[in-house]
């Protein structure tokens, strides 16, 4: 009984020294970490003195009880998402620009496979993809001369820059070094090469060549972008007349591929292609 009193005198005097019995009147301001640290450091003098006065009055009790040791919860770490990381790797060397379009600043080449960390996508001019290099460069470049691993879905569309003032679309005119087959049958074999002066106007394009002993004469219409041509060639004594198509490169728009076809029938043609300004022969020389 003794010991019950005692030890209860001990608990009120340490809990009205550490400030947890408060008057009902006031409102104390509670640190909760504070408070739990403050309860346990009360648990365990209460439980040292209990094992002491235990001791003073049946030593041989206190040697089979230990006092009790009271510690803070340590709460779990929290556990990181896993991050998953979208890749665009070049299939084909690429310019990498400073925005969605292929009007915006050129940054640098996105060689053929390299592979970059993707940032962000817009479809405004395209589907086009930003990308982060190795060396940290961003720059945005088009969805065709890339291919893309990973869930596409998840990244975040970007809001184009503004759009620079568009450049002119590139223009034919000039002296171009054609080849050609003479031939459907073998397109690829056989092809003879000579030279001609292109002359833009417009939207249309005309020039003539001397082959096979005759003169023939070209008439086209460019696109607007300046990249390809549509067009039909009559030979001047009148034997022959066909129609041709031309893709410029635009990697370099001083070659273009081509071919010749007869009747609309695009499966029956000839290769046609060109280089500017003494520029070596495109290959292949048909388009893909």
């Amino acid at each position: 009984m003794k010991k019950a009193v005692l030890t209860g005198v001990m608990l009120v005097f340490l809990l009205s020294g550490c400030g947890l019995i408060q008057s009902q009147q006031s409102e104390p301001t509670v640190d909760i970490q504070a408070a739990i640290e403050q309860t346990m450091a009360v648990q365990n003098a209460a439980s040292t003195m209990v094992a002491q006065t235990l001791s003073a009055v049946n030593p041989q009790a206190a040697q089979n009880q230990a006092p009790a040791v009271y510690s803070t919860p340590i709460p779990p770490t929290p556990t990181a998402e896993p991050t998953v990381s979208i890749n665009a790797t070049a299939i084909k060397n690429a310019n990498c620009r400073s925005g969605p379009a292929s009007n915006f600043d050129f940054i640098g080449t996105f060689s053929q496979g390299a592979s970059a960390e993707v940032i962000g996508k817009n479809s405004e001019f395209g589907q086009w993809w930003k990308v982060r290099m190795a060396d940290g460069t961003e720059c945005w470049v088009t969805e065709d001369a890339i291919s893309l691993t990973g869930d596409t879905n998840s990244v975040m569309t970007m809001t184009s820059p503004k759009t620079p003032t568009p450049i002119p679309a590139p223009d034919w005119n000039g002296t171009w070094t054609l080849w050609m087959s003479g031939s459907t049958n073998q397109p690829d074999k056989d092809i003879i090469s000579f030279t001609s002066k292109f002359t833009q106007t417009g939207n249309v394009l005309t020039f003539a060549y001397k082959a096979w002993g005759e003169t023939f004469y070209f008439y086209g219409t460019v696109s607007a972008d300046g990249m390809t041509v549509n067009g039909s060639e009559t030979s001047e004594s009148g034997g022959y007349s066909g129609d041709a198509y031309f893709v410029r490169d635009p990697q370099n728009l001083n070659q273009f591929r081509g071919k010749w076809y007869v009747g609309g029938n695009r499966s029956w043609d000839g290769t046609y292609c060109g280089a500017k300004n003494g520029g070596a022969k495109p290959e292949p020389c048909r388009p893909q």
